[in-house]
């Protein structure tokens, strides 16, 4: 869990998962973009989503080909990551 954590990038989606009920990954990588200027494809935020899901601090739910995110994350939001 605590490799997990080390990465700001992943508290980022773990904060931003925290904000908002289950988003889909296209809605992440908008948020991300948007919210914190973090320009990362897809692919990367999924590999990211994969090593909190391993770590056991998110559920990824698929709804056919899209896979969506809940907000319930298991883990204490961690605040600001700027800092």
């Amino acid at each position: 869990m605590f490799h997990a954590l080390a990465d700001s990038t992943r508290r980022v989606i773990l904060d931003e998962l925290a904000k908002r009920d289950d988003q889909p990954l296209f809605e992440i990588c908008v948020r991300l973009v948007e919210g914190h200027g973090m320009n990362l494809t897809r692919q990367a935020i999924s590999k990211h989503l994969t090593v909190l899901e391993n770590a056991d601090l998110v559920d990824v739910r698929w709804e056919g080909r899209t896979s969506c995110i809940p907000a319930n994350c298991r883990h204490t939001c961690l605040g600001s990551s700027s800092g």
